[in-house]
């Protein structure tokens, strides 16, 4: 089993996704609500998405298709993005999807054993 499944598998049935992940990856200053971490927040949307797509026996390209958005928005709220205008949206949109398709097969690539059901409870 790939990481991302065996994560959103346990935190399906462990506990509510909002909850489940947050540890995890920490994504928000609590005082501005900006995202602190651009990695971790993609990383953290990416593995929300795992869990809902599991929820709802979506496939990886559905759950792409959804979590693409989202990563997009992150990339719009950092620093690199800050005060800059998007001239080509379908390539940004393109590029967005890259990373977050990247982030999935990264986080697939550590070992499912990684991940213990004790350590997210």
């Amino acid at each position: 089993m790939k990481f991302l499944s065996k994560l959103g598998s346990i935190i399906g049935k462990v506990t509510a996704i909002a909850t489940g992940i947050a540890p995890l990856f920490p994504q928000y200053n609590k005082e501005t609500g900006k995202v602190v971490d651009t990695l971790n927040g993609i990383a953290s949307v990416v593995m929300n998405a795992e869990v809902i797509g599991q929820v709802l026996n979506l496939p990886g390209a559905d759950k792409l298709k959804g979590v693409t958005p989202l990563v997009a928005q992150i990339l719009l709220s950092s620093d690199m993005m800050a005060g800059k205008k998007i001239n080509d949206p379908i390539l940004f949109k393109a590029g967005a999807e890259k990373i977050a398709s990247g982030i999935a097969d990264v986080l697939n690539s550590i070992k499912d054993d990684e991940i213990k059901e004790e350590s997210i409870q």
